[in-house]
């Protein structure tokens, strides 16, 4: 299998060898990979009901202004509580990988952890940075002694490679923030992002639909928010419609990201940082319950 890593771009050369080393990291990143299985099996599950997610109740409203009826969203259905602690373990577990993997770097480096005083090992943490002179600046302390071989596989993986706009919603600076407000501050909410809408028109009275229906784009799910707008042509003094509402709805990160395109992201990303240092212990990973497709690390494409 060829695993195409794209737009969080990558490049460098994966390890050719196991090292039961980096046991710790791989198997804490098949543990985050296997509760996004599970969150992304319960999203596909509700969405084949559509009577169950996400719109209970919506109206239409004619607005002669812009000649056509709004719909309204008037109950939302909440999002299960289920998702959110899901999220927090996929953040948590992939964290734990990346720390795991620093600590393994330090203990193979010029001041392993017996050299360590008790603060140095308490600061010893995988680097996390949108900006090089932040690196740069803190990466002594976060991963010291560290090989110049093994801190330059670590360096492509930041953040701060990207362009400025893209640094905050990269993998892995989302999953720092995911993970430290779950850890330190509260369950991290979900918003419900509509990214599909279908109307089917049961009933009509003095008016003529256009056919063009607008607001049909990926937009957060609320009360009293518009839903869509159907264009229609007025033909006598009390236009109204009656309608069967179908919508697809995901759940996102800031009501655009989508939590199911993270999860594959940042999974992605830790994966191939760690091949970069050894092979999978399949075995293992396959004994925590993950299911782990053949990669071949010498056959992986990077762009």
């Amino acid at each position: 299998m060829v695993v195409v890593v794209g737009r969080w771009g990558y490049s460098g050369q994966p390890s050719q060898v196991y090292d039961p080393l980096f046991d710790s990291p791989w198997l804490k990143w098949a543990q985050g990979l296997l509760h996004a299985e599970a969150l992304q099996t319960d999203i596909e599950r509700l969405g084949h009901k559509p009577d169950a997610y996400p719109v209970l109740a919506y109206r239409t409203e004619y607005q002669p202004k812009r000649h056509g009826f709004a719909v309204i969203a008037e109950e939302i259905a909440p999002i299960p509580p289920r998702w959110p602690l899901l999220l927090g373990d996929i953040a948590n577990n992939n964290r734990a990988a990346l720390d795991q993997l620093a600590w393994a770097l330090v203990g193979r480096g010029r001041t392993p952890p017996a050299k360590l005083t008790r603060r140095q090992e308490i600061a010893v943490y995988f680097p996390i940075h949108k900006e090089r002179a932040e690196f740069s600046g803190k990466v002594g302390g976060q991963l010291p002694g560290v090989r110049r071989a093994d801190l330059a596989k670590v360096r492509r993986h930041q953040p701060y490679h990207h362009p400025k706009t893209m640094r905050p919603r990269h993998a892995l600076s989302l999953l720092a923030s995911i993970n430290a407000g779950d850890k330190h501050r509260t369950i991290q909410p979900l918003w419900a992002v509509s990214v599909e809408t279908g109307m089917k028109i049961t009933k009509r009275r003095d008016c003529i639909i256009a056919g063009t229906r607008t607001g049909g784009t990926a937009k957060p799910l609320e009360v009293d928010a518009e839903i869509a707008f159907l264009n229609a042509r007025r033909t006598g003094l009390d236009p109204y419609i009656e309608m069967d509402l179908m919508i697809r709805a995901e759940p996102t990160l800031d009501n655009i990201l989508g939590v199911r395109e993270w999860t594959q992201a940042v999974g992605l990303e830790i994966m191939t940082l760690l091949f970069e240092f050894s092979q999978q212990p399949k075995r293992k990973i396959r004994e925590v319950g993950a299911k782990l497709r053949e990669v071949d690390p010498a056959v992986l494409t990077f762009s």
